[in-house]
């Protein structure tokens, strides 16, 4: 019996030895193969590197799971990805993006909605062409820029409108031909005509005009009157505009005529003064200022554009 038991435990004890030799050696390829697999993730996939790519495809999801944008104005920057998931990485990244567009748009009020077209159109306007365009960008457009003084004035000239929807007014500077004097004036521009609020003074059909403005950080709009309309109106008109981006993208967004404004590349512009014809000439200069020059031309000294304006 006692020999018996010695041969059964022989048996028991080389089963056990295979056995744990089996683990052991199992346990070394796998820990060669993850090594192997290491050395070779960003080649293609093959037998030796398959089970770390696996696990690496694993382990990116997981985290990505849990680092993914919030929100479309917090997209970038996008989790980064192995090479084997590259690919999908940037499918995932494309499909998410249009997800979280969705969801921003769906969210938006009218009022937002309508910013941001004009916002679009300004950009396409004046992105690259004029220099005061990029201060414009970090503000909302406001509609009615009327002050308080000029309030009852323009309340009483919107009465006379005729059903003429108002879209735009402001307070503005025009240059009268009468030696260039300044005057204050409130602009109106409707759905159909552009009113400078004057005792009824000028009413001017929208499509029928063409306005230019200067490629410089200042804030002059000409508006080109057409000879049909001349006689009535007596010549061009020069304007002072505050928010000049804002107030042009609205009329050009009525008008739906990307012909109708020219960003003029010279430093003179002509104009019609009361039959006859008027130089404006542009230039940089400190301090901004808009005057009549000895030439008995309009000058505009228009303010070097930095950045620390945009900042501020």
């Amino acid at each position: 019996m006692k020999e018996a038991a010695i041969v059964l435990q022989k048996y028991i004890r080389r089963y056990n030895a295979i056995r744990e030799a089996r683990r052991r050696r199992k346990a070394a390829n796998t820990i060669k193969r993850f090594i192997k697999g290491f050395i070779t993730r960003n080649g293609e996939p093959t037998d030796e590197n398959r089970d770390f790519l696996c696990l690496a495809k694993v382990q990116w999801l997981n985290r990505l799971a849990r680092s993914l944008p919030k929100d479309i104005l917090h997209r970038k920057p996008w989790p980064p990805s192995p090479y084997v998931c590259r690919e999908a990485s940037s499918q995932l990244e494309n499909m998410y993006g249009t997800h979280l567009s969705r969801v921003y748009r769906l969210k938006l009020t009218p009022e937002m909605k309508r910013q941001f077209e004009l916002k679009v159109l300004a950009e396409q306007l004046f992105k690259d062409k004029k220099k005061s365009y990029t201060a414009s960008i970090a503000h909302l457009f406001v509609f009615d820029r009327v002050p308080e003084t000029s309030l009852a004035l323009k309340q009483g000239y919107t009465t006379t409108l005729n059903g003429d929807k108002e879209v735009y007014s402001s307070n503005v500077i025009k240059y009268d031909r009468h030696g260039y004097k300044p005057r204050e004036r409130v602009i109106i521009i409707s759905k159909q005509n552009l009113h400078v609020n004057a005792r009824l003074k000028h009413c001017l059909p929208l499509k029928e005009l063409s306005f230019i403005v200067s490629p410089e950080n200042d804030r002059l709009l000409l508006i080109q009157i057409p000879e049909n309309l001349i006689k009535k109106d007596k010549g061009d008109l020069i304007l002072e505009v505050p928010h000049l981006i804002e107030a042009v993208t609205m009329i050009m967004d009525i008008v739906k005529n990307p012909k109708a404004l020219t960003i003029i590349g010279k430093s003179q512009i002509e104009h019609n003064m009361k039959g006859k014809q008027g130089t404006i000439d542009i230039q940089v200069g400190n301090p901004e200022r808009i005057h009549k020059d000895k030439s008995g031309h309009l000058l505009i000294a228009s303010r070097l554009f930095l950045l620390e304006q945009v900042k501020d």
